[in-house]
């Protein structure tokens, strides 16, 4: 099945916001309190989304960029 890149791309990122600002809200409740920074909650927990969304953004590029390995059984 061929799938256009950008699409395939573009679908997965959608789908994977929901995910990963609910996995950065929960982190950063766990952080703020114990390292208390001098910086306010909202912008700890933006800057987690966004480490969060480039991590995950350059982990599916890699997916659509390396072909999938086949393994003989």
């Amino acid at each position: 099945m061929r799938l256009d890149k950008f699409s395939y791309f573009m679908a997965k990122n959608l789908v994977e916001l929901p995910r990963l600002i609910v996995l950065c809200f929960f982190f950063t409740m766990a952080f703020y309190p114990i390292v208390t920074p001098n910086v306010e909650w909202a912008y700890v927990w933006a800057y987690c989304c966004a480490a969060a969304f480039a991590c995950s953004g350059l982990a599916y590029c890699a997916s659509i960029a390396l072909s999938p390995l086949k393994v003989d059984r």
